[in-house]
């Protein structure tokens, strides 16, 4: 298994962006769809490609200043495109770690690469540049998106304080 990770500051009043995580990955995640119970489809991007994947999304959970969610994708599943087989699937979190008000992102993740011993090859070669692009990618969407439905929600509860009747 390899790991990977990224961290990335996230603009917005942190309890609006902890509203918004521990809501509908809908949300969040990018051009997500349901599928199931806690099953979506996503959009992961590395470079100039993008991939649909099969992602798992767990329920929210707190550890000390951090808001944590699984989030975990396989590209080959429920799939017979063969250059689907060659991606990794992975396994990780996804937290929002708040220190007063300043915020950050986390992924924390790990993969397998595929292929056996070659695409461990592979990846020690080159693979993995795109393996932590992808994930880097994946949480300044996340990023963007929180951030979004955060002001979105501060400005609706702003309009509402401005239009209550005075007493």
């Amino acid at each position: 298994m390899r790991s990977v990770r990224a961290f990335l500051p996230t603009a917005g009043d942190p309890d609006e962006l902890a509203l918004a995580f521990v809501g509908s990955p809908e949300g969040w995640l990018p051009e997500a769809e349901l599928r199931g119970p806690d099953r979506w489809s996503m959009c992961l991007h590395a470079g100039g490609l993008s991939r649909t994947v099969r992602a798992r999304v767990g329920d929210p959970w707190s550890s000390g200043r951090t808001l944590w969610r699984s989030l975990s994708w396989d590209p080959a599943e429920g799939t017979s495109d063969s250059l689907a087989r060659l991606l990794p699937a992975c396994d990780g979190e996804l937290g929002l770690h708040r220190i007063e008000h300043l915020v950050t992102l986390i992924f924390d993740g790990r993969y397998r690469p595929p292929g056996g011993q070659l695409g461990v090859a592979m990846d020690a070669l080159a693979l993995s540049r795109v393996a932590q692009g992808t994930i880097d990618r994946l949480v300044v969407d996340v990023a963007a998106r929180l951030s979004t439905a955060a002001a979105r929600s501060r400005a609706v509860g702003d309009r509402r304080v401005k239009g209550s009747p005075r007493r």
